[in-house]
C-alpha cells in the first residue's frame, strides 16, 4: 500500500517536471530563441528567503504526515488484537518521535530566519498565515 503511495507520488512529481520543462520551451519560443522569460510564482529573490520558504513548507508537510500516523497508529492499537497493540505501539512511537524532531526543526529554521539572518518571507511568516 505505501509503495504503491509512493509510487503515485513519483509519477506526479515527473508530470509535473516535464509539464514544467514543455511550459518553459514554450515560453522561450515566443521570445527571443534561449530566454525563458516565466512570472515568479514565489515572489522571492534572495537565495536564502526561498530556501526558507521550501523549509517552512516542508515543516508543515512533516507536521501533517506526524499527525496522519499518531491517528495510524491510535487505530491499529485499539482495532488489532495482540498484534495489533505492538504494531500500534511502534507506530505511535514513531510519529512522535517524528512529531517531536518536526517541531525541533520549526524552532531551529525559525531562530535562524528571524534572529541570525533575520529574513521576512513574503511580508509575514508562513505558519502565522495559517
Amino acid at each position: 500500500m505505501v509503495k504503491k503511495i509512493i509510487h503515485s507520488l513519483t509519477l506526479a512529481g515527473m508530470s509535473l517536471v516535464t509539464s514544467f520543462a514543455g511550459l518553459a520551451t514554450a515560453f522561450g519560443a515566443a521570445g527571443d530563441p534561449g530566454t525563458v522569460d516565466l512570472p515568479n510564482p514565489v515572489g522571492q529573490t534572495d537565495l536564502f528567503e526561498v530556501i526558507v520558504l521550501i523549509l517552512q513548507w516542508a515543516i508543515i508537510l512533516a507536521g501533517v504526515v506526524a499527525v496522519i500516523y499518531i491517528i495510524w497508529g491510535g487505530y491499529q492499537y485499539m482495532t488489532g488484537g495482540d498484534e495489533g497493540v505492538k504494531k500500534g505501539r511502534a507506530t505511535l512511537s514513531a510519529a512522535i518521535v517524528g512529531l517531536i524532531i518536526v517541531l525541533l526543526a520549526f524552532v531551529i529554521v525559525n531562530t535562524i530566519q528571524n534572529r541570525i539572518f533575520d529574513v521576512e518571507v513574503g511580508g509575514e511568516d508562513l505558519i502565522g498565515e495559517l
